[in-house]
C-alpha cells in the first residue's frame, strides 16, 4: 500500500516486496534522529550520495558512518574519501582486498593478545587506491590514501572469519 514498496533483492535472494529504511543515530545519545523510507529496488550503494545531500542540509558538522556490507563499492569508498568522511563499512571476507590482506596474517590473528570477548581482532593498514574523475578538468586523480582493515575471528562460529 506504500508507494515505495517495491521488488528487490534482499540477502536471501528472495524476490519480494519490500521498503528499504534509512536510519541514523547520534553517536553519544544512540539514539535515531533522522529517517527517510527508500524503494525497495534501490541498492544501498546509490543511497551515500542522497544521505550526504540530506545529512549537509540539517547542517551536521563531522559525521561518522557506519555501514553494512551493501554499502561498499569502490564509487562509495571514494565518495566518502572525497568528502573527508569517517567510515566504518563491512566487507565480504571473499574481496579480493581482504583475502590478501588475511592470507598474510592469518596464523597472527589467533594469539592471545589479540583476544577479547570469544572474539579475535587483528588490524592491517592498507592502502586505498582513490581515484577522482574530474570532467571540467578532463581528467582523473589517482592517489594512495591510508585505510585500516579490521578482521575478526569468532571462535564461536567454528572456525569462520
Amino acid at each position: 500500500m506504500l508507494k515505495q514498496i517495491r521488488y528487490g533483492k534482499n540477502k536471501a535472494n528472495d524476490r519480494l516486496a519490500q521498503l528499504n529504511l534509512l536510519l541514523v543515530f547520534g553517536e553519544e545519545s544512540g539514539l535515531p534522529f533522522y529517517f527517510r523510507k527508500l524503494a525497495g529496488n534501490i541498492p544501498d550503494v546509490k543511497t551515500v550520495k542522497n544521505l550526504l545531500a540530506d545529512l549537509d542540509v540539517l547542517g551536521l558538522g563531522k559525521i561518522k558512518l557506519v555501514m553494512d556490507r551493501g554499502f561498499y563499492s569502490e564509487a562509495n569508498i571514494n565518495c566518502l574519501y572525497r568528502e573527508h568522511l569517517k567510515f566504518l563499512v563491512g566487507v565480504r571476507i571473499s574481496l579480493a582486498l581482504v583475502c590478501k590482506q588475511l592470507e598474510a596474517v592469518y596464523d597472527e590473528i589467533r594469539h592471545f593478545q589479540n583476544y577479547e570477548q570469544n572474539t579475535y581482532g587483528y588490524t592491517v593498514p592498507i592502502e586505498w587506491t582513490y581515484t577522482q574523475e574530474r570532467p571540467y578538468k578532463g581528467d582523473t586523480i589517482t592517489e594512495k590514501r591510508r585505510m585500516y582493515l579490521h578482521l575478526y575471528y569468532n571462535i564461536l562460529s567454528r572456525g569462520r572469519l
